[in-house]
């Protein structure tokens, strides 16, 4: 598989799994990128899906008051793109074409947490 090709169906997974949470659905297209990285992500989620967002770094101990669904990226195995799907006091559920839904600690996840995330905008 080419590297273009690898990163559009990766693309497409995290998107597929963004839209399991995020309200209103949008149903999943071809996704055309090159790279797979935030600023795509982030013009992708903006001009495909018609989604206001934001990347930056956010705190650990500020992640509780995110909006979710959210893309950040985990420090395992080489690093992944994961979407967030719930954030409590206790621990952090994310989701990911390679693992699964996971439900990790709070300890934990600060350890693989990267610090950047793409959040979609309330308005």
């Amino acid at each position: 598989m080419l590297p273009t090709d690898y990163n559009k169906k990766r693309a497409y997974e995290i998107f597929k799994i963004f839209f399991q949470y995020h309200e209103p659905k949008k149903t999943i297209v071809e996704i055309d990128c090159e790279n797979l990285d935030f600023i795509t992500l982030h013009s992708i989620l903006s001009s495909t899906f018609e989604i206001e967002n934001e990347v930056g770094k956010i705190n650990f101990d500020d992640l509780i008051n995110c909006p979710l669904p959210a893309i950040t990226f985990l420090h395992i195995n080489g690093g992944r793109f994961v979407v967030l799907k719930e954030i409590t006091g206790e621990y952090v559920t994310w989701n990911s074409p390679q693992y699964g839904e996971q439900k990790n600690s709070m300890n934990l996840f600060k350890k693989i947490y990267s610090g950047l995330i793409l959040v979609p905008l309330v308005l």
